[in-house]
């Protein structure tokens, strides 16, 4: 069976009222509501596999999350030894965690402005080419601690990165085929609105992926995924006529002369 049916199915829904989470209670309140949360967190991770491959940025996130615990591990090793330089380590490893967790885990609830702020700061972070060197350099730096739980989070995410850079040469020759597969500002409307099946003005990821495949795009997931995001600029997981009409006349004007091979996202 291949990916697009294994993707999520149902076209999108009215956005339900955002649940309770750790950002936005006070700290007596999260320390009782960590448990549920965690379980909600393991529930959505749980059904995500079960509708197909997990994508980049969830594994991503998982690694951000190994990060964060092998620095914990760290720290605690520090009361009982002396990392000497191996401590500032420690800290670019919490550090590099949290941004990865706070980049991609809007899915697990994490405030979405926290991606818009730091894809503004750090521009490499808006291609998925960039996020991939950024895992593999995090995961890089946690194998020079001589500690398991350290290499074997550092080799975690330098596979990851690898993964979203690989993703992101694809996801670029599949979308140089779409631009060409789409010859005008009429075709481009008419795309949209057949592929958009439930006619609220937006494209999910599902529908995206039914329109490139229409157009004899064959893609993987993980190039989809890559795609996806190289078209939906403000990470809200749809793509609005305003982005795709964006996307088709930047590509016509920036990256149509070159040669399709060199294009990455």
């Amino acid at each position: 069976m291949g990916f697009m049916d294994k993707l999520w199915g149902g076209s999108k829904e009215e956005e339900a009222p955002s649940e309770a989470t750790p950002f936005n209670r006070s700290t007596q309140e999260n320390i009782q509501a960590a448990p549920e949360y965690l379980k909600r967190q393991a529930s959505k991770l749980y059904e995500l596999s079960k509708k197909g491959p997990l994508s980049f940025r969830v594994l991503a996130f998982l690694g951000g999350l190994g990060m964060i615990c092998a620095a914990i591990y760290d720290f605690i090793d520090s009361i009982f030894e002396d990392l000497g330089s191996g401590i500032l380590i420690t800290f670019y490893t919490l550090a590099f965690g949290a941004g990865i967790c706070a980049l991609e885990g809007k899915i697990f609830s994490f405030p979405p402005s926290w991606q818009r702020n730091m894809k503004f700061y750090f521009r490499i972070l808006d291609y998925t080419w960039g996020r991939g060197v950024v895992y593999a350099f995090a995961g890089s730096l946690q194998l020079t601690q001589p500690n398991w739980a350290n290499n074997i989070s550092g080799m975690y995410m330098i596979m990851v990165g690898f993964v979203a850079i690989l993703s992101s040469i694809g996801a670029g020759q599949k979308l140089a085929e779409l631009r060409i597969a789409i010859d005008s500002r009429r075709d481009l409307k008419a795309y949209f609105n057949e592929f958009d099946q439930d006619k609220d003005g937006a494209l999910t990821e599902k529908e995206f992926a039914v329109l490139m495949g229409s157009l004899g795009v064959d893609v993987t997931y993980q190039e989809l995924v890559a795609c996806f995001n190289a078209v939906d600029k403000n990470d809200d997981e749809l793509i609005t006529f305003d982005e795709f009409t964006v996307w088709w006349t930047e590509w016509g004007k920036k990256h149509l002369h070159r040669g399709i091979s060199d294009i990455i996202v």
